[in-house]
């Protein structure tokens, strides 16, 4: 893949994990898309290691990447938090961000909110030496009767120049800048105890 200093990372999420279902960082298919099962497949690019929420990564910064040993999905030394360092773009193709946006999430754990809590889950992992070995990965978690309800978010992004939308052959584009919605999202949190991201039931 060429690019410079480009570097691509695609979603390649799997939550058979969280079952007790063993997970192979080579063999276990995205759960988040066709795209990112093709990007499995190539010689160019390498996944990173939480076996929840992980990452198909080609160009610049494919190594830093790989190479985090981050326990839990959304933690200060995760992919996402490398990404919102770094000033990352997220693209996102014809979906809603309700459907698509973890990094929410990442800001989230990032203030500690109440309405969710780390879980730990236990399963085997086998890793790409082929060593198979019982491991342990959290993430945060929802608590009981609360869902996820981001749909808010898409107004205010775009009102905030946080997100631009394109359309190529009546697709939906959306380019994000993490920095700028990750201040959004914090000053939900921070000043309307995250009414735009969560309902309770």
């Amino acid at each position: 893949m060429g690019g410079g200093d480009i570097t691509l990372a695609i979603q390649t999420f799997n939550w058979d994990f969280c079952k007790s279902l063993p997970y192979d960082i080579l063999y276990s298919k995205s759960q988040t898309g066709a795209l990112g099962n093709i990007a499995l497949k190539r010689s160019d690019f390498k996944r990173t290691k939480h076996p929840i929420y992980s990452f198909a990564v080609a160009g610049k910064f494919q190594n830093e990447l790989i190479a985090l040993e981050n326990k839990g999905a959304f933690d200060f030394n995760s992919p996402f938090d490398f990404m919102f360092k770094k000033n990352g773009k997220m693209i996102i193709v014809d979906l809603p961000l309700q459907d698509s946006f973890a990094f929410v999430h990442y800001v989230e754990q990032y203030f500690n909110v109440d309405y969710r809590h780390n879980k730990s889950f236990k399963s085997y992992y086998i890793n790409e030496e082929r060593d198979k070995k019982l491991t342990i990965y959290d993430m945060f978690v929802r608590n009981e009767k609360i869902l996820t309800d981001i749909h808010a978010l898409e107004n205010i992004f775009l009102e905030k120049y946080a997100m631009k939308i394109d359309f190529f052959d009546n697709i939906c584009i959306k380019t994000i800048n993490l920095q700028k919605a990750f201040e959004i999202i914090a000053a939900d949190i921070k000043d309307n105890k995250g009414r735009n991201l969560y309902k309770r039931l």
